[in-house]
């Protein structure tokens, strides 16, 4: 197992084909073999209420969405992107991913990753929301928390990218 990795005032651990990378560094049409997860925001406060999918303690979430939850306006919290981009069909990542702090909620669609990249995606960083990373969503993959742990499985079709943003207490 893994140690604790600390960054930007908080800690994680990363196992199985999931692969730390500093923000600033990552290539996000990169062609891996491994789930990328890199902090976006350390601290931010909301300034609004955000709806973000609920992970359930023990569910899988294969073929269905999480239930929304509302962050209300002046929660603070700090976000995490999970990333896996394959120029290749089929390819297939499994690993998990535990953080320092609670589990808010997800963002997976990719209308809600569009809607929340300037505000709590990376500083400096472009997300693509048309062409090549158009379909950032997850897809046929699958995701189960257990405690601040989450298991999961990257499932690509092709020149396709999976996405997650991840909402974390402050």
């Amino acid at each position: 197992m893994k140690s604790w990795l600390h960054f930007s005032g908080f800690f994680i651990k990363v196992g199985g084909k999931v692969v730390y990378s500093r923000g600033e560094k990552v290539v996000l049409t990169e062609y891996s073999t491994s789930i990328r997860c890199f902090v976006e925001r350390s601290i931010v406060t909301l300034t609004e209420d955000i709806t973000v999918g609920e992970l359930v303690e023990g569910v899988t979430y294969q073929s269905t969405r999480p239930s929304g939850v509302v962050l209300p306006a002046g929660t603070r919290v700090a976000t995490v992107l999970l990333h896996f981009y394959s120029s290749v069909a089929p390819r297939t990542a499994t690993g998990w991913v535990e953080f320092g702090r609670d589990i808010l909620g997800v963002v997976e669609s990719a209308a809600q990753l569009a809607a929340t990249d300037s505000a709590y995606g990376a500083p400096g960083i472009t997300y693509r929301g048309v062409g090549l990373n158009a379909n950032r969503q997850l897809e046929n993959d699958a995701l189960r928390r257990s405690g601040r742990r989450i298991d999961i499985t990257f499932s690509t079709s092709g020149n396709n990218t999976d996405e997650m943003r991840i909402f974390l207490a402050a």
